[in-house]
C-alpha cells in the first residue's frame, strides 16, 4: 500500500490556541496539485496537541476548514479505538452510494434523499454557537440527488437545548470526480497503524529513523 505522507507543517499556537499537526491534504491530486475547484480544502483531517498537556489527541479530528483546533467549529473527534470502524463506515458508505446512484440513473429518478448509514458509536462533536459547547452526537452518511447530480454527505447535528450547530461535508459529488478519488485516498490511509504512528511522532515516542 502506498505509504501515507503526512504534511510536516506544524502550526505554532497563537492567542492560547492548541498546536496542531496536519495530516495529508486530500484536496491535492496525485501530482501534488490542487484540483481546480479546490473545494476539498474545506475538508480537513488532523491530530492536535492538547493545550495543557502538549500531547496529541488519541485519534483524529474532522472539520470543515484549516485552522487551529479551537478556532474552527464544528468538528468531530474520532478516538483511536473507533478509527478502524470509521474506515469501514466510509468504505461501505461509498459502495452503497455508488450502488444507489446506478439504480437511480437506471430508473430515471431525478430527486432522491435517503440516509446511507449511521455510525454505530456516538462521537464527540464540538460546536460554536455564540460560545463553545460540545456533545456526543450521531454521525451519518446521506444520499442526496437533485438536478442530475448526486452527493454523499457526512453530517452531524448537535443541540444542547440552548445552542445548536451542524456540519455537512460533501464526501462525493458526481459532478466532481476528483472528490471521490480524494475520498478513496483518505479511506486507504485511514488505518489505526498509520494514525498511531503519526500520534507517536507528535508525542516524541516514534522511531526517528523509521
Amino acid at each position: 500500500m502506498k505509504k501515507l505522507l503526512f504534511t510536516l507543517a506544524i502550526f505554532i499556537s497563537f492567542g492560547g490556541y492548541a498546536q496542531e499537526v496536519l495530516l495529508n491534504d486530500y484536496a491535492k491530486n496525485e501530482s501534488g496539485d490542487y484540483d481546480k475547484s479546490n473545494k476539498y480544502k474545506q475538508l480537513h483531517f488532523s491530530t492536535y496537541t492538547k493545550q495543557n498537556e502538549g500531547k496529541a489527541f488519541e485519534g483524529i479530528l474532522i472539520k470543515e476548514k484549516k485552522g487551529y483546533s479551537s478556532s474552527t467549529r464544528p468538528y468531530i473527534s474520532i478516538p483511536i479505538e473507533h478509527i478502524a470502524e470509521f474506515q469501514i463506515f466510509l468504505k461501505n458508505g461509498r459502495d452503497k452510494f455508488l450502488k444507489w446512484e446506478n439504480t437511480r440513473v437506471e430508473n430515471n429518478i431525478d430527486d432522491m434523499s435517503k440516509t446511507i448509514a449511521l455510525f454505530p458509536h456516538k462521537l464527540l462533536v464540538s460546536g460554536d454557537d455564540y460560545g463553545y459547547f460540545s456533545k456526543m452526537s450521531d454521525v451519518k452518511l446521506d444520499f442526496d440527488s437533485s438536478g442530475g447530480t448526486s452527493k454523499m454527505t457526512l453530517s452531524v447535528y448537535i443541540n444542547n437545548g440552548v445552542r445548536s450547530d451542524s456540519m455537512y461535508l460533501y464526501m462525493i459529488d458526481t459532478s466532481e470526480d476528483w472528490k471521490d478519488l480524494a475520498l478513496l485516498r483518505f479511506i486507504n490511509d485511514l488505518t489505526v497503524e498509520k494514525v498511531q504512528a503519526e500520534i507517536d511522532k507528535i508525542n516524541g515516542s516514534g522511531d526517528l529513523f523509521n
